[in-house]
């Protein structure tokens, strides 16, 4: 696989799969990139079970970084409440403006 098909999926937020199955191919390479590769995907990506799988890719290979903590899914439906709320009153605000 070449690299530049890796950091295609690795910025592919589509389907988290593909991921994974980077994951698979490029954990046996020795390659200086396919290290970092890993580690982006351990520290970046947001689905827990990619990271998780990066960091087992990772530890396999002696190499250490911080184990991924799941998180709570009431903090990540929050987060998002939050975020829409505060769109939603930026378009309020957007839109009384011409009535001042």
């Amino acid at each position: 696989m070449q690299f530049d098909e890796v950091e295609t999926i690795l910025k592919d937020k589509t389907d988290f799969h593909k991921r994974l199955n980077l994951i698979k191919e490029i954990k046996t390479c020795s390659d200086t990139r396919s290290i970092e590769a890993l580690q982006y995907l351990a520290k970046n990506d947001y689905v827990f079970q990619v990271r998780l799988a990066a960091w087992k890719a990772l530890t396999e290979r002696g190499i250490n970084c911080v184990k991924p903590v799941e998180r709570p899914r009431y903090a990540i439906v929050l987060e998002t409440t939050i975020e829409r709320i505060r769109r939603y009153g930026k378009w309020l605000t957007d839109i009384t403006e011409g009535f001042r």
